[in-house]
C-alpha cells in the first residue's frame, strides 16, 4: 500500500502524461473539415495495407468505409509492432492476406473486422490523416 501511494504521489508532483480527450464518433461523410483539424476524432470502417508502404517505427494504413470499397481509404499512421494498437511489419512482397493490426486488447483484428479507430485529425482538403491512433477498437 505505501509503494501504490508514493506511486501516486510520484505522478501528482511530476505530472502524469493525461489521458487524450475523448473522440467524437464521425461518418466518412463528414469528418474532413477544417473544424476536425487537430480534434480526436473516431472513425468506424475497415483497415487495409496500402498499395505501396513506407515502414519505419510507423506505417499508414487505409481505414475505408466498407469491407469492399475501392474508394481511396483514410490514411491511419501506427506503430509498428506487436503491442495494443500496433501493426506488424508486413513482408517485403506483401498481399492483403500479411496484415496483423493489433487492437486496443492486443488481440489480432480479424481480416474484414470492423473496426473503430481513434486519433487526431491532420485536416487537408485532400489528404487528411488520422494521427497518433491512441484507439483501436473490434466492433
Amino acid at each position: 500500500m505505501k509503494k501504490l501511494t508514493l506511486a501516486l504521489l510520484a505522478c501528482l508532483t511530476w505530472g502524469c502524461s493525461s489521458p487524450p480527450p475523448p473522440a467524437t464518433p464521425q461518418t466518412f461523410s463528414n469528418f474532413n473539415t477544417q473544424s476536425n483539424h487537430e480534434k480526436q476524432i473516431s472513425l468506424e470502417g475497415y483497415l487495409r495495407l496500402p498499395v505501396t508502404a513506407l515502414v519505419s517505427d510507423t506505417m499508414l494504413l487505409d481505414l475505408v468505409e466498407t469491407p469492399d470499397s475501392k474508394a481511396k481509404g483514410v490514411p491511419v499512421n501506427l506503430y509498428v509492432g506487436s503491442s495494443a494498437n500496433q501493426v506488424e511489419k508486413p513482408p517485403k512482397d506483401y498481399t492483403d492476406k500479411d496484415l496483423k493490426v493489433h487492437a486496443n486488447d492486443g488481440s489480432l483484428v480479424e481480416p474484414n473486422q470492423k473496426v473503430r479507430v481513434s486519433g487526431q485529425l491532420i485536416y487537408s482538403p485532400s489528404a487528411s490523416i488520422l494521427y497518433k491512433p491512441v484507439d483501436i477498437q473490434k466492433i
